[in-house]
């Protein structure tokens, strides 16, 4: 999965990101909240999450939030 800089999660630049190359995802974390991002798959499924340390474990983990629409 590629890792693109962190960017800042605006509405505007939600909806201009483009897919991902055929056979692969990308992952774009929000440079203001920490561990918040989306996730865009090559059909150009846009999926928010949220990446943490969650109690009772000792490693972090990602979550997904839910699909964006729009």
């Amino acid at each position: 999965m590629a890792r693109e800089p962190k960017k800042a999660l605006t509405d505007r630049f939600i909806k201009s990101i483009k897919p991902a190359p055929e056979g692969t995802r990308k992952q774009v974390m929000d440079a203001l909240v920490p561990g918040f991002g989306i996730r865009i798959t090559d059909k150009g499924v846009k999926t928010y999450i949220f990446q943490a340390r969650f109690p009772g474990s000792a490693f972090q983990a990602r979550r997904e939030i839910n699909d964006a629409w729009g």
